[in-house]
């Protein structure tokens, strides 16, 4: 299990840059000093903090079980992630490209694991299929950490409809073909 450490805030106004951090039960405010492209330190009389700022999670692999899927089954899609800062992520399967912090556009959800900042990996959400669903869908899933930032990813599935035949008499089907005696 991951523990969040430490939740940057930086306002930019009009006399110039200040912050505040969140650190376990500590706020931290005033003027940082930016030290490299993602450090930033706040300097208190004596004592100094320097508070890494958010990194946008990212996506190892995607996958999506069984494949290809019968009507009105359940597919599971799985997100193997990681998130340098350590925060939770929600996860959205969406039927567009047109995911977001908030989650997926106009385009539509295929699921989604949205309730908390979850800190499972990797994380998974289900999906039923359904009779509209057949041929090959594709899908886009994001992982987007606490701080809003996300990554995606994009595959396809399959669902097949489900064939049902009543074979009556003397037929029989040897390699594809169907003979009646």
């Amino acid at each position: 299990m991951r523990t969040p450490l430490v939740t940057l805030f930086i306002i930019i106004g009009c006399f110039g840059i200040t912050g505040f951090a969140f650190a376990g039960d500590y706020w931290i405010s005033g003027q940082p000093v930016q030290t490299d492209n993602t450090n930033y330190e706040w300097s208190m009389g004596s004592t100094s903090v320097v508070v890494e700022a958010n990194s946008v999670p990212t996506i190892s692999s995607v996958s999506d079980s069984p494949d290809p899927i019968e009507v009105g089954n359940n597919i599971t899609f799985s997100v193997d992630w990681d998130d340098a800062n350590v925060e939770g992520i929600n996860m959205y399967i969406c039927k567009a490209d047109d995911g977001t912090s908030s989650g997926c556009g106009a385009g539509g959800t295929w699921c989604s694991n949205s309730d908390d900042y979850d800190l499972t990996d990797p994380i998974t959400c289900l999906y039923t299929t359904q009779s509209e669903d057949a041929g090959i869908n594709n899908y886009y899933s994001y992982v987007c950490d606490v701080s809003g930032g996300c990554s995606s990813s994009s595959g396809s599935f399959t669902v097949g409809p489900v064939v049902k035949a009543k074979l009556k008499g003397n037929m029989i089907i040897k390699g594809g073909e169907v003979k009646i005696k």
